[in-house]
């Protein structure tokens, strides 16, 4: 997020020095703060069933299933329709994903990304 917000003022400085409203950037000589990567943690087999047993109750516990069982991602699961479902020949089929956005809304493929978006 740094690296975006120090993008964003560097651009703003440098439409300031073409507008002849500042001599210089001084944002050009600021370097991007390091961004430290922390390794994926995946869990074990029995670390997955211990969680599939305490969310049994729950009523997302089918997608919390099927997440952990495909590897399907948050917006792939939300956007599923039983149409997606092929019981005949035991197939899912991914068609679409939920992708939200900030701010306004965006007109997508299959209807609008981000509710309450008028459809």
């Amino acid at each position: 997020m740094a690296a975006y917000t120090l993008r964003v003022l560097k651009m703003a400085l440098q439409q300031g020095v073409r507008w002849q409203m500042l001599p210089r950037n001084v944002a050009d000589a600021v370097k991007a703060p390091k961004v430290e990567r922390k390794e994926m943690q995946v869990r074990d087999k029995q670390q997955g069933l211990t969680f599939l047993q305490a969310t049994e109750p729950h009523p997302w516990h089918a997608a919390f299933y099927l997440a952990l069982m495909t590897g399907m991602r948050r917006g792939e699961l939300a956007e599923l329709k039983w149409k997606d479902l092929d019981l005949a020949r035991v197939r899912l089929t991914v068609k679409n994903n939920l992708v939200e956005t900030i701010g306004e809304c965006i007109p997508g493929k299959n209807g609008w990304a981000k509710p309450p978006c008028p459809r």
